[in-house]
């Protein structure tokens, strides 16, 4: 058994409390850092979805634009097929 003499208790516990210490302020450290990167977590997700809703309001406007394209080419070769007959 090991015996230990007040001062040596009184070392341990100075030496537990300042063990605490550090962990108490690494761990209010981690927290603060969680908390950080939670916020900016949440900014990447508006980010995204707003890039994704643009993303989706592109898309219909270029399905437009190529549907109202079709129509012209369709219409100028029916213009080129009709002048075409129209010489003969």
């Amino acid at each position: 058994m090991l015996v230990m003499s007040d001062q040596e208790k009184s070392d341990r516990l100075d030496r537990i409390e300042r063990i605490l210490e550090t962990l108490t302020t690494n761990q209010l450290s981690l927290q603060e850092t969680v908390r950080q990167n939670t916020e900016e977590i949440h900014s990447l997700i508006d980010i995204l979805m707003h890039s994704i809703q643009n993303a989706e309001s592109d898309r219909t406007i270029i399905q437009e634009n190529q549907a109202e394209i079709r129509r012209i080419w369709e219409y100028l070769l029916g213009q080129q097929r009709g002048n075409g007959r129209g010489e003969s």
